[in-house]
């Protein structure tokens, strides 16, 4: 599932960080957002949905539409490959205690609902009283 084209240097480049100010605590840090995928005359959004344990580095959001824009590139991937780079890449640039992605599309105009989720951890980690809180996909 890698993808370490020049591309994917380009993008993961777009991912900035700063250094965890709390990083005695588990918390989770929540994101989402959109990309177009033209098929044709149509144009699809796909929703993005990423949580995450931050460990020594917390995702800077000002530079998140700019990511988010790049993505389009690939929209057209299947969903499963779009959630697993979006993964790769922020497990590469953030190195996240606890990471989860969902991309799901589906909307008035496609009304049969895809979604497909990602899941990945540090060995060792685990906070199962947090994980527990959390809303289910």
């Amino acid at each position: 599932m890698s993808e370490s084209s020049p591309n994917s240097v380009e993008r993961r480049n777009l991912i900035s960080a700063h250094a965890n100010t709390s990083m005695a605590v588990d918390f989770v840090t929540t994101f989402s957002g959109q990309i177009s995928h033209s098929n044709g005359p149509e144009i699809a959004t796909i929703k993005i949905d990423v949580r995450y344990v931050p460990d020594k580095l917390v995702m800077d959001m000002t530079p998140l539409p700019d990511y988010l824009m790049r993505l389009n590139d690939l929209a057209h991937y299947p969903l499963e490959k779009l959630a697993g780079v979006i993964l790769e890449d922020l497990s590469n640039e953030l190195v996240p205690r606890w990471l989860h992605v969902t991309a799901a599309i589906g909307d008035s105009a496609n009304p049969i609902c895809h979604s497909v989720s990602f899941e990945d951890r540090q060995p060792n980690w685990d906070n199962p009283t947090l994980l527990a809180r959390l809303t289910s996909i």
